[in-house]
């Protein structure tokens, strides 16, 4: 047994633990005293996406550390407001090409693979979306035996829509979206409405807070 293996439990403990505090109602604080998850699922709901302001967007950049670099928050805006209503998501084919569009709105003009991402996360809930994180790509090419599953961001989802049908059969991943499932059933906001966010929601945001804690082991080790 290796020791990621060994120490499994206390890490997927870890990552229930964080999802419970990322996903406060969306009127109140979360971690660290930032807007919760469940608060970007309202305000990138189709209801509500055409009322986002460029502070909306700043917000969001600074929550999930993504504001090192400087951008222009009225151009991402608008491509945000914009990407929102595209047709029939595909994650690895619409994520990319949103990458590609926000360079215009950073002044590195590097693609924007992470930004992408986690703006899809909450914009299109219920589709396959797999958060790209320098930790959870770290643990996803470890659980493949250092085999590079991070050459794109299709690799990647590839990787881990295996991963989270792994997971799916394993007992303590099966209880702990049990648990997160009542948990967020007895709070306010959308997590609550299986009609509007589906359980794998919950399974995909368990497993990108159980990578990114593997990746951290990793990292210590």
């Amino acid at each position: 047994m290796s020791r990621i293996e060994y120490c499994r439990s206390e890490i997927l403990t870890h990552a229930i633990k964080d999802t419970k505090e990322w996903s406060a109602p969306p009127n109140v604080p979360s971690y660290d005293k930032k807007r919760s998850d469940q608060h970007w699922i309202d305000i990138f709901s189709k209801e509500k996406v055409n009322k986002l302001s460029e502070e909306d967007v700043r917000e969001f950049f600074a929550t999930f550390r993504l504001h090192r670099h400087s951008w222009d928050y009225d151009k991402v805006l608008s491509l945000v407001k914009v990407f929102s209503k595209t047709q029939n998501f595909d994650p690895v084919v619409d994520i990319p090409s949103f990458a590609i569009k926000l360079k215009v709105a950073n002044k590195l003009q590097r693609t924007a693979t992470s930004a992408a991402s986690k703006l899809a996360n909450f914009i299109f809930p219920n589709d396959h979306v797999y958060i790209w994180d320098t930790l959870a790509r770290e643990a996803v090419n470890s659980r493949f035996k250092n085999d590079k599953q991070d050459k794109d961001y299709a690799s990647f989802h590839q990787a881990c829509e295996k991963i989270l049908k792994e997971e799916q059969q394993q007992p303590d991943f099966q209880h702990a979206v049990k648990e997160l499932d009542y948990f967020f059933q007895n709070q306010a906001g959308p997590l609550a409405n299986r009609s509007k966010i589906s359980v794998n929601y919950i399974e995909r945001r368990l497993l990108d807070k159980f990578l990114w804690a593997e990746g951290e082991f990793l990292k210590r080790k």
